[in-house]
C-alpha cells in the first residue's frame, strides 16, 4: 500500500508540475539536434576525406593566382611583340618601296625606248625620200608582244605599251630640238620653237577645251591641223583658226590651229615624260636670246602617211610602271628579271630589212638597288633589337617559370612521397602553367596581329595578310613556359644529387665555349665572310651581338665573387653585419645569374640599337633617280617609321630586364620574411633588412649595367660597317650619342634596384604589421574568452530561475 502511495503521489506531483514535462521535452530536442549536427560533421568529414583531382587542380590554381597572372601577361607581352613586330617592320618596309617608286620621275621609272623609224623609200617615190609607216604600223603588235615576253615579276607592275610619234629637228645654239615657228602679232618678244607629235591615246589622256580634234590630213599642200594647250596658245598669242609656218631649212610646213586641251592629270606619265607638253618653258640660246617652246598634235591616225615628211623623226614608246603594285617579297626575283630583260631589246617586224628593235632602257633597276641598301640596313637594325628583345624577355620568362617551378617543389615531395610519378608531375606542372600561357599567348597574338592591321604610317596600297608564320608564332609563344617548366621538373625532381653537384661545377665550360663561340663569330662578322649575297639579312649579323652579350654576362658571373671579396673589405663599419649578410647572400642566391644575364644582354643590346640608329641616321644612299626633276639624290638609310619600332624593342628589353629583377625578389619573399624575422630576434632594428636588400641587388645592377653599357659600345664598332657595307660597300661611322645611352642605362638601373629593393620595405611592414595584427589577437582572445565566460554564467543563472 505505501509503494501504491508513493506511485500515485509522484504521479500527482507530476500532474501538478507542468515545468518537468517541458524540461524533458526540452533534452529530447537537444538530444536529436546534437545527433543532426554529428551526421552533418561526418559527410562533411567525409566528403573532405576524398577530394577529386579537379579540384586538387582548381586549389593549385588558387594558390598560384597571382604567379600565373604575371606569366600569362609576360607571354601576352612576349606574343605581341613576336607577332606584330616582323610584320609591322615589313609592312613599313614595303610601303617605303612603293613610295620609293612613286614618288621617283616618270623618265626614271618607266621603261623608254626611242626608235629612230624612218625607212627609205624607192628612188622613184614621188612624196617623200623617207616613210615611217611600217614601223609606226608594227608598234601596237610590238608593244604587246614585249609585254607577253616580259617575266611575271615585272608584267605585274607595268601598264599596257604607249608610244607616240616624235618630229623635232636639233637646233643650234643650245636649243632643244624642235623647229622655228611664225609668230602673230602681240607674241612676246624672242623666237617660238615647237615641236610636232601624234599620240594615239591623246583624246584619254587630254580633254579638250575649245575647238575640235585635229582631222586627217588629205593634201600634202594642205595645213595640217594641230590642237595645243590653252596656256600655250594663250602665251603664244595663237587663236582659233590661225596658221603658222613651222620650219627647218629647207623643211617649210603650215600648220593650223583647230583646237585648245588641257591634262587630264598633269602627274600621268605622259605629260611627266616630257614637261613641255603641259607647259610653256622658256629657253635661252648661247647669243642672249629667249624662245618659247610648245608642243603641237597632230592625228594620229595620218601621221604614218605625213610623218616621213617631217625632219627629226622618231617613235618613242614606253610601258609605264606602277610604283604601288611593287612588292618587298617579289623584290629580289623583279631586280633579275628585269635586268635579264632590259639586257635583250625586241626585234621590230615591220616588214622591212632596217632591223629596228625596242631597245628599253630605265632607272629602275638603280632604283630598286638603292633601296635594297636602304632595306637591308633598316631590317637589320630592327632584327638586332628584336632579337635582344626577345632574348631578354625569354630570360625573364624562364626566370619567372623556373620560380613558379621551385614554389611549388613541397607540393611536388609531398606528391612524389604518395606514389606520383615524374611522368605525372612534370605533365601536371605544365598544364596549370599552360591553363596561363595559352590563353595570354592568343590574346598577345590576336592584339599582335590588331596592331599590324591598321597601323600610322604604312602606305595605303600594301595589303595586310597573316598566315602560317604567325599562327606558328603563337603556338611557340603557348609552348615555352609548359615545356620549360615539365623540363625543370624532371631536371629538380629527376636528376641525382651527384648530377646536379657535377652541372655546377663543370659549368665553367659551358662558359668558355659560349666565349669562344662569340669570338670566332665577331671575327667572321668582322672580314666580311658572312655576307649572304643577297638583300636578306645575315643571320650571323645578327646574332652575334647576342651572343657577345651572353659571354660577357657569363665573364660577369665568373668575377662576380671576387668582386664580393673587394667589396667586403670596404664595407663600412655602420651598418656592416647587414652589409656582409646582403653581399653573402648576392654570392650564395642562384637567381643572381638570371638577374646579371639579363640586365648585361638587355643593357648592351640596349645600347646598340641606339648607336646603329644614330650612327645610321646620318647615312645616305642614292636613289637612282638622276633626272633632273627628281626632288632629291638622296634618301636616308633607315626607312621612317622603323625609329618606332627600335624604340619599343629598347624599352621592352629595359622592361624585362626590370621584371627579371622583380621575379627573382618575388621568388625570395619567404627566405627574406625569414631573414628578418632572425635578424629582429638577434636584435638589429627594422631598417637592416632594407640594407640586406639594398646590398643584395645594387652591387649587381651596378656591374652589370656598367659592363653591359662598354658591351654595347664595342659590339657597334664592327656591327654597323658590317651591317651599311654588305649593301654599299660604304663604311660607316659611329656615332655615340651619350645622352641616349645614359638614359637607356640609367632607365634599367633604377628599374632594377626599384624592383629588387621595393618588395623588401613591403616585407618589412607587412611583417610589423603582423606583430600588431598578433597583438591585437591576443587581446581580442582575451576578451572572447571573458566575453564566452560572461556567456555561460548568463545562461546557467537562466537555468536557475526556472
Amino acid at each position: 500500500m505505501s509503494g501504491e502511495r508513493a506511485s500515485a503521489s509522484s504521479a500527482a506531483t507530476e500532474t501538478l508540475d507542468p515545468h518537468s514535462q517541458e524540461n524533458r521535452s526540452t533534452a529530447s530536442a537537444a538530444e536529436s539536434s546534437r545527433t543532426r549536427s554529428s551526421r552533418t560533421r561526418a559527410r562533411a568529414k567525409s566528403s573532405r576525406r576524398a577530394p577529386s583531382d579537379r579540384s586538387l587542380f582548381r586549389r593549385s590554381l588558387g594558390d598560384q593566382a597571382a604567379r600565373l597572372t604575371v606569366l600569362g601577361v609576360l607571354v601576352a607581352v612576349i606574343a605581341l611583340a613576336a607577332v606584330g613586330a616582323p610584320r609591322l617592320t615589313e609592312r613599313l618596309i614595303d610601303g617605303n618601296l612603293r613610295h620609293t617608286v612613286s614618288s621617283a620621275s616618270a623618265p626614271s621609272r618607266d621603261l623608254i625606248s626611242e626608235i629612230d623609224a624612218q625607212h627609205r623609200l624607192p628612188s622613184n617615190s614621188i612624196t617623200s625620200e623617207y616613210t615611217i609607216a611600217p614601223t609606226w604600223n608594227a608598234m601596237p603588235a610590238t608593244l604587246r608582244h614585249t609585254t607577253s615576253s616580259m617575266p611575271s615579276e615585272l608584267r605585274d607592275i607595268v601598264g599596257s605599251g604607249r608610244y607616240s610619234g616624235i618630229a623635232s629637228p636639233l637646233q643650234g645654239g643650245g636649243l632643244d630640238p624642235g623647229f622655228t615657228a611664225s609668230k602673230n602679232p602681240g607674241a612676246p618678244s624672242g623666237g617660238q620653237i615647237l615641236s610636232v607629235e601624234a599620240y594615239p591615246d591623246l583624246k584619254a589622256d587630254a580633254a579638250l577645251v575649245s575647238g575640235h580634234w585635229p582631222q586627217t590630213s588629205t593634201s600634202a599642200k594642205a595645213p595640217v591641223e594641230v590642237v595645243m594647250t590653252a596656256d600655250a596658245a594663250s602665251a603664244l598669242h595663237w587663236r582659233l583658226g590661225d596658221t603658222q609656218h613651222i620650219s627647218h631649212t629647207p623643211f617649210d610646213r603650215v600648220v593650223k590651229l583647230v583646237g585648245t586641251i588641257r591634262p587630264r592629270q598633269t602627274d600621268s606619265d605622259y605629260w611627266s615624260l616630257d614637261t613641255t607638253r603641259a607647259r610653256l618653258v622658256v629657253q635661252t640660246d648661247n647669243d642672249g636670246q629667249q624662245f618659247r617652246r610648245a608642243v603641237i598634235w597632230v592625228d594620229s591616225d595620218s601621221w604614218g602617211d605625213v610623218g616621213g615628211q617631217f625632219p627629226g623623226n622618231s617613235i618613242e614608246s614606253w610601258f609605264p610602271v606602277d610604283g604601288n603594285a611593287v612588292a618587298l617579297s617579289t623584290l629580289s626575283d623583279l631586280q633579275t628579271g628585269l635586268e635579264l630583260f632590259l639586257a635583250n631589246p625586241a626585234p621590230i617586224n615591220d616588214g622591212t630589212q632596217d632591223g629596228h628593235v625596242l631597245r628599253l632602257s630605265s632607272s629602275l633597276p638603280a632604283i630598286l638597288s638603292a633601296f635594297s641598301v636602304t632595306a637591308l640596313a633598316s631590317s637589320s637594325i630592327v632584327a638586332l633589337t628584336m632579337a635582344a628583345s626577345a632574348g631578354v624577355a625569354l630570360l625573364t620568362l624562364l626566370l619567372t617559370v623556373r620560380l613558379l617551378v621551385g614554389s611549388r617543389a613541397s607540393v611536388r615531395s609531398l606528391m612524389r612521397t604518395r606514389g606520383a610519378s615524374l611522368a605525372t608531375l612534370g605533365s601536371l606542372t605544365a598544364a596549370e602553367l599552360a591553363v596561363a600561357a595559352v590563353p595570354a599567348a592568343l590574346v598577345g597574338g590576336v592584339a599582335g596581329i590588331a596592331s599590324v592591321a591598321i597601323p600610322v604610317g604604312v602606305h595605303p596600297s600594301v595589303p595586310f595578310a597573316f598566315g602560317a608564320r604567325e599562327v606558328l608564332t603563337v603556338a611557340v609563344c603557348a609552348l615555352i613556359a609548359p615545356v620549360a617548366a615539365a623540363c625543370f621538373v624532371l631536371a629538380a625532381d629527376g636528376l641525382p644529387a651527384a648530377a646536379k653537384s657535377a652541372a655546377r661545377r663543370l659549368s665553367w665550360i659551358g662558359q668558355v665555349a659560349l666565349v669562344v663561340l662569340a669570338a670566332a663569330a665577331l671575327v667572321v662578322v668582322v672580314e666580311g665572310g658572312a655576307a649572304s649575297g643577297d638583300s636578306s639579312v645575315d643571320p650571323l649579323v645578327v646574332l652575334t651581338p647576342l651572343l657577345l652579350a651572353l659571354a660577357g654576362a657569363a665573364v660577369v658571373l665568373r668575377l662576380f665573387p671576387r668582386l664580393v671579396r673587394l667589396l667586403r673589405g670596404g664595407l663600412p663599419a655602420r651598418g656592416r653585419a647587414a652589409s656582409f649578410v646582403g653581399l653573402t647572400e648576392a654570392k650564395a642566391t642562384s637567381g643572381v645569374a638570371w638577374m646579371v644575364t639579363a640586365a648585361v644582354v638587355a643593357t648592351s643590346m640596349g645600347v646598340l640599337s641606339v648607336v646603329l640608329v644614330t650612327s645610321a641616321m646620318g647615312v645616305t644612299v642614292a636613289t637612282g633617280d638622276t633626272t633632273a626633276s627628281s626632288r632629291s639624290s638622296t634618301a636616308p638609310i633607315i626607312v621612317p617609321g622603323l625609329l618606332g619600332i627600335t624604340i619599343a624593342g629598347i624599352v621592352l628589353s629595359i622592361v624585362c630586364a626590370a621584371a627579371a629583377f622583380a621575379a627573382s625578389s618575388v621568388a625570395d619573399a619567404r627566405s627574406r620574411r625569414l631573414r628578418t624575422v632572425t635578424m629582429r630576434a638577434l636584435g638589429f632594428d627594422r631598417s637592416a633588412s632594407g640594407v640586406v636588400a639594398a646590398w643584395l641587388t645594387v652591387p649587381v645592377a651596378i656591374v652589370s649595367v656598367v659592363v653591359g653599357c662598354a658591351l654595347g659600345v664595342l659590339i657597334a664598332i664592327p656591327t654597323l660597317p658590317a651591317i651599311v657595307a654588305t649593301g654599299s660597300g660604304s663604311a660607316a661611322t659611329v656615332v655615340i650619342g651619350w645622352v641616349p645611352i645614359l638614359a637607356a642605362a640609367g632607365s634599367i638601373l633604377l628599374l632594377a634596384i626599384a624592383a629588387g629593393v621595393v618588395p623588401a620595405l613591403a616585407d618589412r611592414r607587412a611583417t610589423r604589421g603582423d606583430g600588431d595584427r598578433t597583438g591585437r589577437g591576443a587581446a581580442s582572445g582575451g576578451n572572447s574568452k571573458t566575453a564566452s565566460s560572461k556567456t555561460a554564467d548568463s545562461k546557467a543563472a537562466r537555468r536557475r530561475q526556472a
